[in-house]
């Protein structure tokens, strides 16, 4: 399946998890893989360098998952 949520819990969670994010990280999520910009790019449109916005996503990523993980448990 290409489905990546197994349960639709799992999928209210995701979309009930990203609702309450701050305005900025929504707006990096969404040039990261909504308009599937690469980290160069972004960095380049945020005047930070790349090192930065991939350590930034590094964070967000362990803190999504860590959030998400703790909201099904």
């Amino acid at each position: 399946s290409t489905e990546p949520f197994h349960h639709l819990s799992d999928k209210i969670a995701v979309e009930t998890l990203l609702s309450q994010l701050p305005q900025e990280t929504k707006v990096l999520l969404a040039l990261r893989y909504e308009d599937q910009l690469t980290y160069e790019e972004i960095a380049e449109l945020l005047g930070k360098q790349p090192p930065a916005v991939r350590k930034q996503f590094s964070r967000l990523h362990k803190q999504l998952r860590q959030t998400f993980d703790e909201s099904i448990a």
